[in-house]
């Protein structure tokens, strides 16, 4: 940012009595039940504003200005105004002078950095109301951008409500949030959310004995000194109770801590405690305050020089999280990076497992009766929407970006999230956090399907319903697949420090949906729904404005994933696989005629689901020549134009990768009909419209017969193979193309 904002004022004297911050374990006090439920703020904000004694303009100093006057008239929208605004109505409106130094307190660089003083729409605060609750964004996003804002805070006062000390009093403090998390009254809610999910929730397991890993590390308690941890091998039939960490390894320093052959004798013995990263330490506490005498963590439980022990219990990674009784979750500290404008992890500290959350903006006011004192608090919240939704932008956290986090957190039954700014908890059947505001992003909407977690909940519920693979229950093997198809649209876009690692870190979900499924798996795609898998499509992310994601892109060179016929073989977004969900019978679909189609994988290990050595998929179909040059938009969007003499107008098609556009435009390429409708269409001839007796007729032949298609778009690999560059569905004119064998690679 160029100009940045002064904020000393001598006006802004009248502002605090004192500014604090909270000590460590410290709550804020909570409102009466009485007074939460005897007054309306709604009502409230609207009776106070309505109080012109309260307008600046005219009586210098006071608590109403234009830009936070909407907030007490109960709107609930967002009020946007330019950082230049919010500072300059600070000079006279105390509500917004709060608002400011809590803003510059929580300022991602720093709470020594001022906000900027960019003289447009660009640099903006946002105002917004929900429930009593005030809401304050910070963002130097345009109006239109899908990117996450910079700060969201949320403001509560310590005080219920009275008219002597309005406009503060009104936002109550329902949702204190504790520096420290083992805090009395911070860890009695986040107890009370596990206990709740044991005895009430069904589609959670019951808090039972379960079998242990093959590995664990045991915690013994001490009266003097820090806890006794071992390295344990589990014996046959062993069982227990156990919690699973699931964290970011670049975060949690978890390569400086890594069990190989050369230690593992050792730590069978001892590890020591103050040895382990903080990440892991903090695990240890957690388990110790829940009364849990066993952890697993995977860089110490899997001896990760040992090909074979890797494999083996990589294969079994999403039995562990989902029969463990907790997974803590330990999500990193993020900072926004000024050379990209994304966030990114911030390697350089280690915060653990956050038990201690960073200081809040805490300052006493004087009430609107200037004698009366308000303590007000703003602390940061997090991005809840990332729960429900896939495509965030730079809004999802590092843990909601990587892909082995991902089948960790949609297997575990329970998961305590650990933020920096607040707990969170979710489980197969409900959300909760501490600020209050998950509730509201959880319901299913036409632009996602609610949370992920109770969506393949309930398909491995009917997995275990079943005692032996089955093709016959419809019903089952429709609910499994809708919801592998969700799942697989987040999951494409995560990210892995091993791009070999795209399967195998979604190989245990596979695994327990194929009881249902009961048939072949080739690189992400079901034998039994083949011809949907197939018509999958890259999403570069074509939402309006600057969205903060990744072009979709191939693997590195030398690196082998998946044959390019499946969305494993490029790492990025998938979208339009659901569109393609007419027909659990595709071959005797009501509409679609089908070619016939052949897929072999051989995989690299001994996990089915898992790593490739190769695969390809023959096709016997026509092949039809296009020409492919013009881009569709934007050449960041990746959609482009197909043309040819067999085909009718043009179709559009999003390019599978980045570094195919070069290879597309030089061709050759063709599109292989994978599908066709049963239904064909005469289009008329190029004609003109005249005037015939006293109306409008078109004169022209009736023209070619067409029929509507669905094709992989591919180019040579070699002199025999060839390798899919797209998936379009457009219209082609029905000539004798030939049938021939095409095999992709």
């Amino acid at each position: 940012m160029s100009d940045r904002m002064d904020c000393s004022s001598d006006e802004d004297d009248f502002l605090v009595v004192a500014a604090t911050q909270p000590g460590i374990g410290q709550p804020s006090r909570h409102v009466p039940e009485s007074n939460v439920f005897s007054h309306n703020p709604v009502v409230n904000r609207l009776r106070y504003a309505q109080d012109s004694s309260t307008e600046t303009a005219s009586n210098g100093p006071g608590w109403s200005c234009p830009a936070c006057g909407p907030v007490h008239n109960g709107v609930l929208q967002g009020n946007r105004v330019s950082a230049a605004e919010l500072r300059r109505f600070s000079q006279a409106c105390k509500f917004c002078a709060v608002v400011l130094q809590a803003i510059i307190f929580h300022h991602p660089e720093g709470p020594n950095a001022s906000v900027g003083a960019i003289q447009d729409w660009t640099e903006a605060v946002i105002f917004d109301s929900q429930g009593g609750a005030l809401k304050v964004t910070y963002t130097t996003r345009s109006w239109t951008d899908a990117l996450e804002p910079e700060l969201r805070l949320q403001f509560h006062a310590d005080k219920a409500y009275t008219e002597d000390v309005a406009p503060w009093a009104i936002f109550l403090d329902e949702h204190p949030i504790c520096q420290n998390l083992f805090a009395d009254a911070c860890w009695t809610r986040v107890r009370g959310w596990l206990d709740s999910c044991v005895a009430q929730h069904t589609l959670c397991p019951f808090d039972q004995q379960t079998d242990l890993p093959t590995r664990y590390v045991s915690i013994s308690t001490s009266l003097h000194g820090p806890p006794s941890l071992r390295l344990c091998e589990t014996k046959t039939g062993e069982k227990g109770r156990y919690a699973a960490l699931s964290h970011v390894w670049a975060a949690s320093k978890a390569s400086i801590f890594k069990t190989f052959k050369t230690n593992l004798q050792t730590r069978r013995t001892q590890i020591q405690y103050n040895d382990m990263p903080k990440t892991f330490r903090e695990a240890v506490d957690i388990c110790i305050k829940l009364n849990i005498a066993s952890l697993w963590i995977d860089s110490i439980c899997i001896v990760q020089d040992d090909t074979t022990d890797w494999q083996t219990e990589a294969s079994r990674m999403g039995s562990y999280y989902a029969s463990a009784y907790i997974t803590i979750a330990a999500h990193p500290t993020e900072r926004l990076s000024t050379a990209t404008g994304q966030r990114e992890v911030d390697t350089a500290v280690d915060n653990g497992c956050h038990l201690i959350r960073a200081n809040h903006f805490s300052a006493t006011i004087s009430g609107e009766d200037s004698i009366t004192p308000v303590t007000v608090f703003a602390h940061k919240t997090y991005n809840h929407r990332q729960f429900t939704q896939r495509s965030l932008g730079d809004g999802r956290s590092a843990y909601f970006k990587r892909g082995w986090c991902f089948q960790e957190r949609m297997l575990a039954p329970r998961i305590l999230h650990l933020t920096e700014s607040e707990a969170i908890f979710e489980c197969n059947s409900a959300l909760r956090c501490e600020c209050g505001g998950v509730e509201s992003v959880t319901q299913p909407s036409s632009s996602h399907p609610g949370p992920l977690k109770p969506l393949l909940a309930n398909a491995l519920r009917l997995c275990q319903k079943q005692p032996s693979p089955s093709t016959q229950d419809v019903c089952a093997r429709e609910t499994v697949l809708k919801a592998y198809y969700h799942l697989i649209r987040d999951y494409a876009e995560k990210h892995l420090t091993k791009s070999t690692d795209l399967l195998p870190a979604l190989s245990s979900i596979a695994s327990n949906l194929a009881v249902v499924l009961g048939d072949e798996y080739h690189a992400g795609i079901w034998e039994s729904d083949k011809y949907t898998g197939l018509q999958w499509t890259s999403y570069w992310g074509t939402d309006f404005g600057t969205n903060g994601r990744e072009d979709c892109s191939r693997h590195g060179v030398g690196t082998y994933v998946a044959p390019s016929f499946s969305w494993a073989s490029r790492q990025g977004g998938v979208s339009s696989i659901l569109n393609g969900f007419a027909s659990l019978d595709p071959e005797g679909s009501e509409h679609w005629e089908y070619a016939s189609v052949e897929i072999k994988c051989d995989r690299a290990g001994l996990d089915p689901f898992g790593q490739l050595a190769g695969g390809y998929l023959k096709i016997r179909t026509c092949g039809i020549p296009v020409v492919c040059g013009d881009f569709a938009g934007p050449a960041q969007w990746g959609q482009m134009k197909l043309t040819g003499d067999g085909i009718r107008g043009e179709g559009l098609f999003q390019v599978d990768a980045r570094e195919d556009v070069p290879l597309v435009v030089a061709g050759p390429v063709v599109c292989l009909e994978l599908k066709r409708a049963k239904v064909t269409k005469r289009w008329l001839d190029e004609g003109a419209w005249v005037f015939r007796g006293g109306r409008m007729v078109y004169e022209g032949g009736e023209g070619e017969e067409t029929v509507s298609m669905g094709a992989i778009v591919v180019i040579p690999a070699d002199e025999r193979t060839w390798r899919r560059v797209g998936f379009v569905m457009c219209s082609r004119y029905l000539r004798d193309w030939g049938m021939q064998e095409y095999v992709i690679v």
